[in-house]
């Protein structure tokens, strides 16, 4: 958190979009850190993470508002798949609105279209 902090001082930022994403470790940190961080962190992009004790915080009422995951069908990363499937309910149940894009890939980045279309839905505004 101290690099949040630090390019928060150094830089002019919006501080009702900031996301957090990551890629495999990354994306599960990604997870943690913004489920820890929910009232500094409005969305969650996660690429072939493991939602990482993401139902130990309250999330509900916060700013964290969206969260993004790509998963691979083929990633053989134990209960991948199960973890991110499962996440879905807690999120709603939070107010947070989840997508999930399942991609016949394994543990790997998927093609850039794949991600843009992650990053756009994420930036989108919310509807009331």
């Amino acid at each position: 958190m101290k690099s949040y902090y630090q390019v928060k001082e150094d830089f002019l930022i919006d501080e009702n979009r900031t996301y957090l994403f990551g890629f495999s470790q990354g994306g599960g940190l990604s997870y943690y850190l913004g489920a820890k961080y929910a009232n500094i962190f409005t969305g969650i992009f996660s690429v072939s993470g493991r939602p990482f004790k993401v139902k130990n915080y309250s999330i509900k009422g916060k700013k964290l508002k969206k969260v993004a995951s790509i998963i691979g069908t083929l990633d053989k990363t134990k209960n991948l798949l199960y973890d991110n499937v499962n996440i879905e309910s807690y999120l709603k149940s939070s107010k947070v609105l989840f997508y999930l894009k399942q991609l016949k890939i394994g543990h790997e980045l998927p093609e850039d279209k794949y991600l843009l279309e992650g990053f756009i839905w994420l930036l989108e505004e919310i509807g009331n």
